[in-house]
């Protein structure tokens, strides 16, 4: 199956950390867009990408791609188990952000927490 070795080479992209900004943002994207359409082929995967897009949500420049891809992946037809972003820390990281003064950033994170909960 061809989803698991598209999502080593993007996974991998993610966690590099001498990369440019575009290549970080379109992986984040990428990750959200391949967990939320081959997810129940990838659920495995799961244990090793929820530390690092945690890790994302800390980061200005790539908060708002990984509140994006926790959506897609919350809003996927496969029954994708998002219980590591909803129990860990990460659900009261992202509810924070609704303190924040962007506006964009507020509406994104409105949007991730209604996925998350409906989850």
């Amino acid at each position: 199956m061809l989803d698991k070795p598209r999502y080593d080479v993007i996974f991998s992209q993610l966690v590099e950390t001498d990369t440019t900004e575009k290549i970080k943002l379109a992986a984040i994207e990428n990750i959200g867009i391949i967990m939320a359409s081959h997810g129940e082929s990838l659920k495995g995967k799961l244990k090793d990408l929820a530390p690092v897009l945690y890790k994302r949500l800390g980061n200005d420049v790539t908060r708002q791609p990984a509140l994006r891809a926790l959506t897609l992946m919350a809003n996927t037809q496969d029954a994708l188990n998002l219980d590591l972003f909803v129990k860990e820390n990460s659900l009261g990281e992202v509810s924070s952000f609704m303190r924040k003064t962007s506006s964009a950033l507020k509406l994104e994170t409105a949007v991730c927490l209604e996925a998350l909960v409906r989850t």
